[in-house]
């Protein structure tokens, strides 16, 4: 760079930094803030009376003992026999579940009991009827195997009969054609 060059380089720079001064030097001439104006005071005469205090807390409430209460068995819950928040004792009935499922099932296996020991019953009679024929050789009669086909027949007429029934169909009026025809 040329001496010309450097000079005019340098007054460049000494005149940046005067005006720089300058805006700093006028920047922080600040006129005074403003007083604050005085506060209003509200006077009272003093009373010597009682004060009620009270506080406001966020929380939950904790029973003395907190027992978590699950059904033994599944079913529709019919009632409640407590009032929430009550003191309740061991053995207090708490909630009454719909027992008919349950009824039902009881009745459905004492009436599969009630069969099965019919069904002992008679097997304990064929066995004492067809001991002493078998220890003599005598043969089969038609009357040992017939009764499983009997009973066999009265159950297939019996659901048959529960079929025709399942199946419901409008009355027919006296006058239709259908109702003249031969339903053989």
């Amino acid at each position: 760079m040329s001496h010309d060059a450097k000079t005019t380089m340098a007054m460049w720079f000494a005149a940046m930094a005067m005006i720089a001064c300058a805006l700093a030097w006028i920047g922080c001439k600040q006129s005074a803030a403003p007083a604050p104006l005085p506060l209003a005071v509200i006077v009272t005469e003093v009373v010597e009376k009682d004060v009620p205090i009270y506080a406001e807390w966020v929380g939950t409430t904790v029973g003395f003992v907190n027992a978590q209460v699950t059904p033994r068995v599944q079913g529709y819950l019919l009632r409640q026999d407590y009032k929430d928040g009550a003191f309740v004792k061991t053995g207090d009935l708490l909630f009454e579940i719909d027992d008919r499922a349950y009824t039902a099932a009881l009745d459905q296996a004492l009436g599969d009991l009630a069969q099965q020991r019919a069904n002992f019953t008679r097997n304990q009679v064929d066995v004492a009827r067809y001991t002493p024929l078998a220890a003599r050789g005598a043969p089969r009669t038609p009357d040992s195997t017939s009764g499983g086909r009997r009973s066999t027949r009265r159950s297939t007429a019996s659901r048959g009969s529960h079929r025709s029934r399942s199946a419901i169909s409008s009355p027919r009026r006296p006058w239709s054609r259908s109702s003249r025809r031969s339903t053989r």
